[in-house]
């Protein structure tokens, strides 16, 4: 099984080779539908799988024992907010109980009401943490949230998916919920928001409240003269934090989440950066165990409140006449059972790609009789960040997972494993059906190989500067 995923994770940014976009294309295959009368597909959310539900019970049953709030009870100066009638000592004994559970080992607690939640990609966290908003507002009242994305791309897939899922939900909940996006042109929002007893659900990146200068933290004639966050601030927002380790933990990003004034913060991510009461965990392995996502993504060799963390041993070095040396390598792994086995990993000295191009790390993972390979270039993947820094994208994406999708294509020569089907997810792996048909299908034997693409989020498809495409091999 050759893993056609970069090991840091799947990217959250998008890029475009082509002359147009694929959201582009896929709205025009939707007019061109309507326009002939065809019949449209609806999507389908699953609402029963026990792997999502727990997650959100995960959350719910910290406030067990508090109360359902009226919207009237919680109507203050003409702002409804949010209310938990439960003491600090309780939702701790609670999250002690729930972490326990889960066996998690050290949940990393903390005083403060932030609760981390660990969610494996593909495994649908957007909808986890949709969805356990609506269980928080039927559960104790709560109706005014907050969830805060790292870009303007998150955000649009998160308005899409609220958008496709609104019958769903409504479904399942019979409750009227409003879901917008935070436009600082339009104060009159912000105030519906604080002024209404129902379910408010209002989207924002980082970006529109980071500094000073944002409309939301100046004040304004719009607003009575007053500031935007002191409104909000007056509602007690939960704030659902999508990808924390994306700039949310910053000093200067802590002391503006404060001063939205939350009633609890939320984090959702496959990655965290910063851990806090650590109460649901989804990890990779556990991901795979249970057959939720068809590829395994290591992010290091090194993962936090594992046994694995210490257990890594070099068994030797092997040459063998015309081949390449590779180093024997054992590696501490959780079973599924709980335990702990050391496992073996060969480590392949680097392979050239054909393109005449660059070097990479070749990583092989045998896990009962199925071999798992993957590539390795500190230079484009050893970084403290997945995709970018708070300050944008890194400059070098393009090259860095066009790299990678001529990498897969060489480690599959150099292994001698041509697949009837080869299974890429998204933008990041898009080039290799290309570099395969240029390089691969005029001979030999991945000419026969097929390819299976999966778009995993429409709100990423692939932006970057035409110009790219010298450094690129098209």
């Amino acid at each position: 099984m050759i893993i056609v995923r970069p090991r840091q994770s799947l990217l959250d940014d998008a890029q475009r080779f082509y002359g147009v976009s694929i959201v582009a294309y896929c709205e025009s295959m939707i007019e061109y539908l309507r326009h002939y009368n065809c019949a449209m597909l609806k999507l389908h959310f699953e609402p029963n799988l026990q792997y999502q539900l727990d997650a959100i019970a995960a959350v719910t049953r910290l406030f067990e024992g508090a109360p359902y709030v009226r919207p009237e009870d919680r109507l203050f100066f003409g702002v409804y907010a949010n209310d938990l009638r439960i003491e600090p000592a309780a939702v701790s004994e609670n999250r002690n109980r729930i972490a326990k559970e889960a066996g998690i080992l050290n949940p990393k607690p903390v005083d403060e009401w932030d609760f981390s939640v660990e969610m494996e990609t593909g495994t649908g966290k957007t909808y986890v943490y949709l969805r356990t908003i609506f269980e928080l507002n039927k559960t104790y009242g709560l109706s005014k949230f907050i969830i805060l994305v790292p870009s303007i791309a998150v955000k649009e897939g998160v308005l899409k998916t609220l958008e496709i899922a609104a019958d769903h939900f409504k479904s399942i909940y019979s409750v009227n919920h409003r879901a917008f996006a935070y436009n600082s042109k339009k104060p009159a929002m912000i105030r519906s928001y604080a002024q209404s007893g129902d379910l408010q659900i209002m989207v924002m990146n980082v970006q529109a409240f980071n500094t000073d200068d944002r409309i939301i933290n100046q004040e304004r004639d719009s607003n009575g003269g007053k500031k935007l966050i002191e409104l909000i601030r007056q509602m007690r927002p939960v704030i659902i934090m999508d990808e924390p380790q994306e700039g949310m933990d910053s000093a200067n990003m802590v002391k503006r989440l404060e001063e939205l004034n939350p009633i609890l913060k939320l984090r959702y991510s496959a990655t965290h950066k910063v851990v806090k009461n650590l109460i649901h965990q989804l990890t990779p392995f556990d991901a795979y165990n249970k057959r939720l996502v068809k590829q395994v993504e290591v992010l290091s060799v090194h993962e936090e409140n594992k046994e694995s963390s210490t257990n890594i041993v070099v068994h030797g070095v092997d040459f063998e006449s015309g081949k390449q040396p590779h180093a024997r390598i054992g590696v501490m792994v959780r079973l599924t059972g709980g335990g702990f086995k050391m496992k073996k990993i060969k480590a392949v000295k680097r392979e050239t790609l054909p393109f005449s191009m660059e070097e990479f790390d070749l990583f092989e993972y045998d896990e009962r009789g199925v071999k798992f390979y993957f590539i390795g270039k500190d230079e484009y993947f050893h970084r403290d960040a997945l995709y970018g820094t708070a300050k944008g994208d890194y400059e070098d994406n393009a090259k860095r997972f066009s790299f990678f999708s001529k990498a897969i294509l060489a480690g599959l020569m150099d292994q001698g494993f041509y697949p009837d089907i080869i299974h890429l997810n998204d933008w990041q792996t898009a080039l290799l059906p290309l570099y395969k048909k240029i390089y691969f299908d005029d001979d030999g034997p991945l000419k026969e190989s097929k390819i299976l693409f999966t778009i995993h989020n429409l709100a990423y498809q692939g932006l970057f500067d035409p110009n790219v495409i010298d450094e690129i091999d098209i």
